[in-house]
């Protein structure tokens, strides 16, 4: 069952590098078919305590043949880095 064992492995994050850890789930723009097994993660692991987090990049472009282009990724990495640093407090670079 793939949420049972992506959930076991978030715990198995949290058990070795401690309570303090932020996990974030990611789910990306090529299939919206993981967007509620990675929901269903962050809600259990936030409900246990741990600092889970949705990184949902469903809404950029997957481009013509499925996968992202490269400006997709760019941006993908942009939106990933702002919203990481939010999440932690931390400032971007301008």
């Amino acid at each position: 069952n793939f949420t049972q064992t992506y959930h076991d492995f978030v715990d198995r994050i949290v058990s070795v590098y401690g309570p303090s850890t932020h996990v974030f789930v990611g789910v990306g723009p090529m299939t919206l078919g993981y967007l509620l097994p990675a929901q269903w993660v962050v809600g259990n692991a936030t409900a246990k305590g741990q600092k889970a987090h949705l990184l949902n990049q469903s809404g950029f472009s997957h481009g013509d043949c499925g996968h992202p282009s490269f400006q997709s990724d760019e941006a993908m990495a942009e939106a990933a880095a702002g919203a990481i640093a939010s999440e932690l407090g931390w400032q971007t670079l301008t």
